[in-house]
């Protein structure tokens, strides 16, 4: 993600006054986000140096512009004559990158015109004549003829672009380093979409997620594309087929993640996409999946953003679920909104771009909770997870379980306590040596290491990929305790670690696996290069993203020009694989007599191996509400797939509350144990008393709306008479001053399942203030259960001249000022770098 910086303090000076005097000024096209796809220009008496993103320093020749370009870059092209050679004219004929005849340098490249600024190519072939035409040039054809005919290699490389461009292709196992038309190294090729074969008909590809239907055990791959986001069933890996997309802002950069949920009344799971994208007023996308396998629509659009660059949710990967222990939170990072200053007593303190959580209590419509005033501080990508070991005692008093937010914020890593959503702290601001631009990263499966991608140190320094492992012992201070340097100068992207293995989407290397069983000595374990249109160097063609974390071990990635690639693995354990749920749980009636549970085996098929599966008690009891099972599941050698297990079901009729039953995996011959080797499964009764909890995590109100009101559940059953205790504590906001102090108990009587509501009220003020908070706590729940959801988060908005009160919104003429010059500065620090 790239912040341009301007340089020069007078053009710095200069844009915000036109800025606040309302005088517009055209910008140069150059390489930044939300600027669109960037332009090179060629001209013949141009020079072969820097990038050709302005005008008025074009490049001499269309080779050098293809060499630099990439994510979506066109070519502009001047009157002269350009002589063509070698395999440039391989990416000059399949397209790769758009390029077009007919331009001036008179007129900076202002409007193609062909007929007066003739565009003259030599050394193409004949035959492409037609197609090159149509692009704004003529062809000069040598008459001798030998000059300008494709060789062997480039007449095979163009045909394998026309090959994978035109159809959906696969699969092709990895045999003598080659799988179909790819570069490999013990991955395989399943399947292939090109962008050509999408119906929306995408000019590009950007990042890619996936996940599970918990109803069908379906698999779907959600890849952003220049148009819009698809949604692709990918259930057999080598027979995709697309069930839908929604359009959305052309815009180069999207990003997508999916929440999960069991929906009580439905009786069955829902889920939602949420799409971020740097397209000015196309907001956040929230994706109805709820229709699938047969269709998605668009349910919904966040407004209180225009525009942001990634998000987060804090639920399973595997499936979008919620985690146990975490309040369900989507994290809008990069967005646009403005917010206020720490100190009450200053002037507003304009920053843009750091973290925005939303309540996911509606999935369809998430609510936003809080967004930290953070000056300078922008939040470029982000990933995080709950903390439970001794490490707690580094997080806020009181907070343990913790719940840790990884910040990647441009030249910093940056760690968050987010417990309390309203209240966040900042553990650690983490400079590091060689920073080029600080993206993205993921933490090891022990939660004690971090992986770093920079995305610009390789064009800084000329150096080789390199990956930076972080020690994260001491949270308040994390430090870079080993370095992986790659093979080859390629920008390292997106790095996701399953298990034993790292994920990185590597632009031109395609997709990599790193073994990262010791952080501190990282090594390839393999590969799958689709980028087979362009030689290896630090630029931004190939991979954008990868999603590995599909049960199956089904590996999607997406292709920036290429399009969607399923891909499997075959690193694993020395090629063994590994075995596991896929999924942390199940939720089932004990009516139903039984469940069936798939074992999957991913990462390998080398050798035999078996997976022990025992039963534990939990909440239920062996012997009257499960049978107890110990089963051992056996692959043979170059076996893979999933195995299930059934574990038989004792229906009773006791009046009770979900109760729950474990799962406990064991593997041998060989074989690595998945994430999840412990499963657990809810057991739902028909007799049941039911569970009591907030309807919501949080809630927000204008500090002048009088009272704020929030809804506590009765859910999974009815039985018998229920009762639940409340009590507001204070946080910034303090009782008798912000709000009344409010204590009391809800009562259900027996078959009642309704909602019950508290409410207290709020005293509003003449001050100019932040947002306060305070907490309702439920306790002593009587003849029911007890949720994860017994605290709420009341956020409170000052009504009274705060123009950064929380919900976002900006300002207009010299206040813009406040904010506008911090972030011109990083436009110009970043101004060539891409997501």
């Amino acid at each position: 993600m790239n912040r341009p910086r301007l340089r020069q303090p007078a053009l710095l000076v200069s844009f915000a006054l036109a800025a606040a005097t309302g005088l517009v000024l055209q910008a140069t096209p150059a390489h930044a986000h939300g600027s669109g796809h960037a332009t090179r220009y060629v001209a013949a008496d141009g020079v072969d140096r820097g990038h050709c993103a302005t005008p008025t320093q074009p490049c001499q020749s269309i080779a050098y512009a293809l060499g630099k370009s990439g994510k979506g870059d066109t070519i502009h092209v001047a009157e002269g004559t350009y002589h063509i050679r070698g395999t440039q004219r391989v990416n000059l004929l399949a397209g790769v990158v758009p390029i077009e005849g007919g331009y001036s340098r008179a007129d900076n490249f202002a409007k193609a015109d062909r007929r007066r600024h003739p565009t003259q190519l030599t050394g193409v072939p004949f035959e492409f004549r037609e197609q090159l035409e149509s692009k704004g040039f003529q062809i000069i054809q040598d008459s001798k003829g030998g000059d300008i005919a494709l060789n062997i290699s480039e007449q095979k490389l163009l045909g394998t672009w026309q090959k994978v461009s035109s159809a959906i292709e696969g699969p092709a196992n990895c045999e003598g380093g080659v799988a179909g038309s790819y570069n490999c190294n013990k991955m395989d090729l399943l399947s292939h979409i090109p962008l050509s074969q999408f119906s929306s008909r995408p000019e590009s590809a950007n990042d890619i997620w996936g996940f599970m239907d918990r109803n069908d055990g379906h698999e779907y791959a959600l890849i952003g594309l220049s148009n819009g986001t698809a949604v692709v069933d990918i259930t057999d890996p080598t027979a995709p087929h697309e069930v839908g997309t929604v359009t959305g802002l052309g815009s180069l950069w999207r990003d997508v993640h999916v929440y999960q949920y069991f929906d009580i009344s439905a009786n069955r799971y829902k889920a939602y996409a949420y799409v971020t994208t740097e397209a000015a007023g196309g907001g956040v996308q929230v994706i109805d999946l709820t229709a699938l396998p047969t269709a998605v629509s668009l349910a919904y659009t966040i407004h209180d953003v225009q525009s942001a660059h990634t998000l987060y949710g804090n639920f399973d990967y595997a499936d979008g679920t919620p985690v146990e222990g975490l309040v369900p939170t989507l994290f809008i990072a990069g967005s646009d909104v403005v917010v206020a200053g720490k100190n009450k007593d200053a002037a507003p303190n304009r920053s843009r771009g750091s973290w925005r959580a939303y309540d996911m209590s509606n999935p369809a419509h998430p609510v936003f909770v809080h967004q930290p005033v953070s000056t300078g501080s922008y939040m470029h990508d982000s990933t995080g997870f709950i903390l439970t070991d001794e490490r707690t005692s580094q997080c806020a008093p009181g907070h343990n379980p913790c719940e840790i937010l990884f910040d990647f914020n441009e030249d910093t890593l940056d760690i968050w306590d987010v417990t309390e959503r309203a209240n966040p702290t900042r553990l650690a601001k983490a400079p590091y040596g060689g920073v080029g631009y600080a993206h993205s990263g993921w933490f090891t499966a022990d939660k004690r290491h971090l992986i770093l991608d920079d995305e610009l140190d390789e064009q800084i320094t000329g150096a080789n990929s390199r990956f930076r492992t972080f020690d994260l012992n001491d949270l308040h201070n994390p430090v870079v305790a080993a370095n992986y340097y790659g093979p080859t100068t390629d920008i390292d992207h997106n790095t996701y670690i399953r298990g034993s293995r790292g994920y990185v989407a590597h632009y031109r290397r395609g997709v990599v696996v790193l073994d990262v069983s010791n952080p501190l000595a990282l090594a390839e374990a393999g590969s799958f290069d689709s980028s087979f249109m362009f030689p290896s160097a630090a630029e931004f063609n190939g991979v954008w993203g990868t999603y590995p974390f599909f049960p199956s071990g089904s590996v999607v990635l997406s292709d920036i020009e290429n399009g969607l690639y399923v891909v499997r693995d075959n690193t694993v354990a020395a090629g063994k694989g590994r075995l596991g749920f896929g999924v942390t749980h199940y939720r089932v009636n004990e009516s139903a007599g039984s469940i069936s549970i798939p074992v999957y085996r991913s990462g390998g098929a080398s050798g035999a191996v078996s997976a022990r599966i025992v039963s534990a008690d939990g909440s239920a009891v062996a012997g009257s509400d499960y049978q107890a099972t110990d089963v051992t599941l056996n692959w043979a050698d170059g076996e893979r797939g999933s195995k299930f297990l059934t574990l038989p079901l004792l229906d009773d009729s006791d009046t009770e509350s979900a109760e729950t039953v474990l799962l406990n995996l064991t593997v041998a011959g060989g074989a690595e144990t998945d994430i999840v080797s412990q499963l657990k499964i809810d057991l739902i009764s028909n007799e049941q008393v039911g569970a009591l909890g907030f309807a919501g995590a949080s809630s927000s109100v204008a500090e002048n709306a009088g009272t704020v009101t929030l809804t506590v559940q009765r859910f999974e059953g009815s039985v018998g008479a229920a009762s639940i205790h409340y009590q507001t504590e204070d946080g910034s906001a303090l009782a008798g001053s912000d709000y009344d102090a409010a204590s009391g108990t809800l009562n259900w009587a027996g078959g009642d399942a309704s909602s019950k509501t508290i409410t207290v009220t709020l005293r509003d003020d003449s001050s100019v203030e932040n947002d306060e908070s305070f907490a309702i706590k439920l306790s002593a729940a009587t003849g029911a259960a007890a949720t994860s959801s017994m605290q709420a988060t009341v956020t409170v908005h000052d009504n009274d001249g705060n123009p950064g009160s929380g919900s976002g919104g900006g300002g207009g003429g010299a206040v813009m000022l406040l904010w506008l010059l911090p972030l011109l500065a990083r436009r110009q620090h970043k101004s060539n770098r891409l997501d």
